[in-house]
């Protein structure tokens, strides 16, 4: 959104308040978010302790969404609740690595 708006309005493929409409949207969102973000911390709650069959259950969910986003997963352990993925990067080919890892202490995120 940033890089774009020039090249739109000196090409004359949109005007110059059409262009940077979306930051308005953009500004709203971000302040919506960080509304959300205050509630949840200000009414924190405890969070309910997990079964470890649902914690396997959720560990294949996120086997699963891993590979419905073009993951490429490195090793999936239910037993220590984790699965790890390298993610590569569209634009120039990076390559990313991401951890999931579900717990029921209340103290990690």
């Amino acid at each position: 959104m940033v890089v774009l708006p020039g090249p739109f309005y000196k090409y004359e493929v949109v005007d110059l308040q059409t262009a940077f409409s979306g930051f308005k949207f953009s500004l709203y969102a971000g302040i919506a978010a960080l509304i959300l973000l205050i509630i949840q911390i200000l009414f924190k709650r405890e969070t309910v302790s997990l079964s470890s069959t649902l914690t396997a259950e959720l560990v294949d969910a996120a086997e699963q969404a891993a590979n419905n986003l073009g993951w490429e997963l490195v090793n999936v352990d239910a037993n220590i609740s984790i699965a790890k993925a390298t993610d590569t990067t569209a634009w120039f080919g990076f390559k990313d690595d991401v951890l999931i890892r579900v717990t029921d202490d209340a103290t990690n995120v």
